[in-house]
């Protein structure tokens, strides 16, 4: 085991840190056009704990790597401030996790392949709003429970008046008039996508919306 830099003439590609049998392996800097990663290595990759830092779309993940692949506990922030905090499988979202907006909407649940699996709740801050449902492939599945805690109200809601609920873009109608504030902007489905590309959540987001 010992230090060292590892690098391509032309800039593209910079390693600084410990390596082992001509290998990365310890702790080390990694530098590619795509990304900065810092953290822990093993067999030549990034392999325990680090931070990554995507500079093609400016998201950023901390937490435990294995192989090469964000797997196990960590937090994922995109570009827009949009946060995960919980577990990986292979680079997706995949167990239970919490996904927070800028705007204070949360969501706690679990997640299989990158969709909502079972049960999971939204909360709005602001309003003291919960939602409480089942997912099954990333869509609302079966009755679910609309609760106003400021006003220890609840409703029960059927799937197509959950569906509304979370597409909705304006105040909830008169059947729902007992919450006073939603977010503007709820969309259950605008987190469904691979962590790898920008263009490629872009494409998920569409699909999904439908």
């Amino acid at each position: 085991m010992g230090n060292g830099i590892k690098y391509t003439l032309d800039n593209k590609y910079k390693y600084e840190g410990e390596f082992s049998n001509s290998k990365k392996e310890g702790k080390g800097k990694e530098e590619t056009e795509e990304y900065v990663y810092h953290g822990d290595f093993l067999g030549d990759t990034m392999h325990g704990k680090g931070k990554l830092y995507y500079k093609a779309f400016g998201d950023s993940y901390e937490g435990e790597f294995k192989k090469g692949l964000i797997e196990g506990e960590g937090c994922y922030t995109w570009k827009n401030k949009e946060i995960y905090k919980g577990n990986f499988i292979k680079g997706k979202l995949h167990g239970k996790g919490s996904y927070y907006w800028p705007s204070g909407r949360e969501f706690y649940g679990n997640y299989k392949d990158n969709l909502k699996e079972g049960e999971g709740e939204f909360r709005w801050k602001k309003s003291g709003t919960v939602l409480k449902c089942m997912f099954s492939k990333g869509k609302p599945s079966g009755m679910g429970e609309l609760i106003n805690k400021r006003k220890n109200q609840t409703k029960v809601l059927t799937i197509q008046e959950i569906k509304d609920v979370l597409k909705s873009e304006k105040r909830l109608n008169k059947e729902h008039s007992f919450l006073e504030y939603v977010d503007s902007s709820i969309d259950c489905n605008d987190i469904h996508y691979d962590l790898c590309s920008e263009k490629e959540k872009e494409k998920n987001k569409g699909e999904e919306s439908d």
